[in-house]
């Protein structure tokens, strides 16, 4: 079955939504939001086929996500990366997983060490 990007995301969302608290859930759906925006910015149509996504629209993502906190980007990412598994592995998209986490490690900043 074809889904498109925005479909895509809704189910990923709704896994979430069964899975975590309402916390998590509300968190993912805005770092989702974010980056929706980010596609929609770089002219990619979210009613196109989800089969487009792939890694290095997680490379832009990361680049956009500079204006944030540390933390908030690697929280952002985190959701994001959680969206790119679940494409995995219900064979919507060809990911690949292992090239993504290390992009991630190279190009996410890493949140500060915070003192009491």
């Amino acid at each position: 079955m074809k889904y498109s990007i925005q479909e895509s995301i809704n189910h990923y969302l709704e896994t979430v939504k069964f899975s975590r608290s309402t916390n998590t859930e509300r968190t993912y759906r805005n770092a989702l939001n974010v980056f929706q925006q980010d596609l929609i910015d770089n002219g990619i149509d979210l009613n196109g086929d989800v089969s487009f996504i792939n890694e290095s629209v997680m490379i832009s993502f990361i680049s956009s996500l500079k204006n944030y906190s540390p933390a908030t980007e690697r929280l952002y990412i985190t959701a994001s990366a959680g969206y790119f598994e679940y494409l995995a592995a219900e064979h919507l998209s060809q990911i690949n997983l292992p090239r993504m986490r290390l992009l991630i490690r190279q190009r996410a900043r890493r949140p500060g060490i915070r003192l009491p």
